[in-house]
């Protein structure tokens, strides 16, 4: 699990909501911190492990009538032997077969040989939460090339694909009575969990990861730029974005094209006086529209603070996102003497200016001709996210042309530029792509081209829209089946 599951699991678990996660250490590689291809478990992160779940027992053991569902003083033995079965089949996410709730019993009775009562039901806690069967998602059974999913684990793919979560006790119960054994049974339990706030998290820790903001929490600016930005702007960032995504995809019409087009952010009145829009009534957030200024994702302040640097924009780090993050083109690697310095940022002369000096040299321009111009539409917003009509004291200069892909041509602006990947099939395909390595936890292969096509077929049909496109990620085949002899699921 990544820190995220895993505060998410121990909260739906055992009600704590101390968020151990966060001092877990970030492991991993490339692409999502859920692909389990590149994902490992140090001895660094293993102790943390056992650090969590060391403080997690001892809270959750500080009411042993509530935690055991029962009066340990009518018989401790008995009584831990009907809560190991409980507890465990939620932790483990499946029932336990009879050895296993035997060596768990075993673990309590041995500790109260020469331990309290609480140390002893703390020490099986801490065994439930330091267990593979917990930390990971164990798939055993039947092998072969297209094993079907059994129910428990199923339930385990939903759960965590639509909240980051554990089941709850609906999934749980479908599962035991054989209930998810059909497509569009497993599809009904779909459109329930999507009404949960737990799928706004989860679409919001997705967000952050695709399009490459998750930093702009802790993100810094130079002061003598920028005096008055603080910390404090990093949260309402974070915030606006957030609610922008909740009412765009599940409160609106949940459209693709809204993500990319929409005209319409959130403020509070710090943030609306940071930006220098009309203030909102009242202290909390609230809609703000802006038809000639916004265009979905790439103008919000956590998406244009973190694609920029310290003192100036980064229109190379902008368009690169674009042509990789939304058509999924991936642009050529460097060359190893590229240099990245531009000329410093000077009177008179604009950030575009300086870079299409640096683009001179042939060896540069090959590769910035791919991305550059595509950064040249953002750049009436500044470091900060903030609306400007000039840079360098002359004006701001936002035309590009839109190369290689189904959508090529002129634009001006970033509205224009979001408005024709917003009708790009490739950029529809590219969303498709990467829900499904988030959703699925691991990089697609050329095996998963028909689970591609299937996925594509069926945003297509539901008009682009977000939750459909959730639903159909647990109808397809790699979600249904998977492939025990190459470890693709």
């Amino acid at each position: 699990m990544t820190p995220f599951e895993y505060d998410n699991t121990v909260r739906d678990l055992t009600s704590d909501t101390a968020y151990p996660g966060a001092l877990l250490p970030v492991e991993g590689g490339a692409g999502f911190d859920n692909n389990a291809e590149v994902g490992a478990v140090s001895r660094l992160t293993a102790q943390k492990y056992m650090e969590a779940a060391e403080s997690l027992s001892a809270r959750a053991t500080a009411n042993l009538p509530a935690l055991l569902g029962c009066d340990p003083g009518l018989g401790e033995t008995a009584c831990a032997s009907a809560w190991v079965p409980s507890f465990g089949s939620r932790a483990w996410r499946r029932p336990l077969d009879a050895t296993e709730a035997q060596q768990m019993v075993d673990v309590f009775t041995s500790n109260r040989l020469v331990r309290t009562l609480q140390e002893s039901v703390q020490a099986v806690f801490e065994a439930f939460l330091n267990s593979p069967h917990f930390l990971y998602r164990v798939e055993v059974g039947e092998m072969g090339t297209a094993v079907k999913v059994t129910d428990y684990q199923l339930a385990s793919r939903l759960s965590y694909l639509l909240w980051g979560s554990m089941p709850d006790a609906q999934l749980f119960d479908s599962a035991s009575k054989g209930q998810l054994a059909q497509p569009d049974l497993i599809a009904v339990q779909a459109r329930r969990m999507l009404a949960d706030p737990r799928t706004r998290a989860m679409s919001q820790r997705f967000h952050e990861q695709w399009w490459n903001y998750k930093d702009a929490r802790t993100i810094d600016k130079d002061p003598a730029v920028y005096p008055d930005f603080s910390p404090a702007i990093n949260a309402l960032y974070v915030e606006e974005t957030n609610r922008f995504l909740d009412a765009a995809i599940f409160e609106g019409d949940g459209l693709l094209s809204t993500l990319l087009t929409s005209t319409r952010t959130f403020v509070n009145p710090a943030l609306a006086t940071f930006y220098g829009v009309p203030a909102p009534a009242g202290t909390d957030f609230a809609p703000l529209d802006e038809p000639d200024r916004r265009a979905g994702l790439l103008t919000q302040g956590a998406f244009l603070a973190t694609h920029a640097k310290a003192n100036q924009t980064a229109i190379v780090q902008r368009g690169v996102f674009i042509r990789s993050g939304l058509f999924c083109q991936s642009p050529p690697a460097p060359p190893k003497d590229a240099n990245f310095m531009l000329p410093a940022p000077q009177p008179g002369l604009s950030t575009r200016a300086r870079l299409e000096q640096h683009r001179q040299n042939p060896v540069c321009n090959t590769c910035h001709a791919e991305f550059d111009p595509l950064g040249f539409a953002s750049e009436h917003y500044d470091a900060v996210g903030r609306w400007r009509d000039t840079d360098g004291g002359v004006a701001v200069d936002s035309t590009g042309t839109l190369t290689g892909t189904d959508v090529d041509g002129p634009f001006t602006g970033i509205s224009e530029l979001a408005n024709k990947a917003a009708n790009s099939e490739l950029v529809r395909s590219c969303a498709v792509t990467e829900w499904f390595r988030y959703g699925y936890g691991r990089h697609d292969t050329a095996a998963d081209a028909c689970s591609l096509n299937q996925l594509n077929a069926a945003f297509k049909v539901a008009g682009y829209k977000i939750p459909e496109l959730l639903v159909a990620l647990t109808q397809s085949d790699a979600f249904l089946y998977r492939d025990t002899t190459t470890g693709a699921q």
